[in-house]
């Protein structure tokens, strides 16, 4: 009996073969196309706030949820005519592309000289690269997964004070880990590629495969200068000054005047 299986699934291996293929193949246009129509609706909410969505850069973070449930997502966005930023956000959605809601919307790179493109997912990090002028001078690693326990090794009230700083600025209390790569020299050429849990770069004639244990490595034979984030331990009265000058409804006013006054 055995045999006869495998004899009936050897002969149609081609056809087997072609199925998976077309499965791939079916599962990645309805990705692509959900994202299509997620690109749209987040463009079309944000124009009234004056955020110009590069639609075809949104990326999910996690797989699509229940509809009750928020996703987190990132993508391209720049205000005015200024150069594209890194922004993060948690969206709600519906059926035929519609956006129930949106929240925790933050701009995660705020550089107004640096214009950020090819945003890719691989693994559990984001990958960009930072044109300034006519090349390329960087591509930064995010850790969607947070920052690392190494980068906050403090006593639990400073992390307690980390953690809502990242919330501010964030819009979520892990954060995200962060290592950035500087190119030795400018390049026009760069291009990021996103293959299952690597990122690919290709610069000029040299092709990069990174995968997570590659971003500790000393990659400046190749052509990029790790430069790790590095955060001190918050104080506590300038934590408790900046983090109240944050606050929507209180804002930078009320606490310069103190500072006059009081301090």
């Amino acid at each position: 009996m055995l045999a006869i299986v495998q004899d009936y699934f050897l002969k149609r291996r081609w056809l087997l073969a072609a199925c998976v293929v077309l499965g791939v193949v079916w599962a990645l246009q309805g990705s692509q196309a959900r994202n299509e129509h997620l690109g749209k609706a987040l463009s079309e909410l944000l124009e009234p706030e004056g955020i110009v969505v590069k639609q075809d850069s949104v990326l999910r973070m996690d797989p699509p949820k229940k509809v009750v449930l928020q996703s987190p997502i990132l993508f391209l966005g720049k205000t005015n005519n200024e150069a594209y930023d890194l922004y993060y956000a948690t969206v709600r959605e519906g059926g035929s592309g519609q956006l129930w809601d949106l929240s925790h919307l933050r701009n995660l790179t705020r550089t107004s000289s640096a214009d950020e493109s090819m945003l890719r997912l691989f693994g559990h990090f984001a990958a960009y690269a930072s044109r300034v002028g006519d090349g390329f001078d960087a591509v930064t690693v995010l850790d969607l997964r947070g920052e690392g326990a190494k980068e906050t090794a403090w006593p639990w009230f400073a992390r307690l004070q980390n953690a809502i700083s990242n919330y501010q600025e964030f819009g979520r209390f892990e954060g995200f880990g962060k290592t950035r790569f500087q190119l030795s020299q400018a390049s026009k050429t760069l291009r990021l590629y996103a293959r299952k849990n690597h990122l690919l770069v290709a610069n000029n004639d040299q092709l990069l495969e990174l995968g997570e244990g590659d971003l500790q490595r000393d990659l400046s034979v190749h052509g990029l200068v790790r430069r790790p984030t590095e955060k001190a331990q918050p104080g506590l009265i300038t934590w408790l000054v900046d983090t109240v000058r944050k606050v929507s409804w209180i804002g930078p006013a009320p606490i310069e005047w103190l500072e006059h006054r009081v301090f």
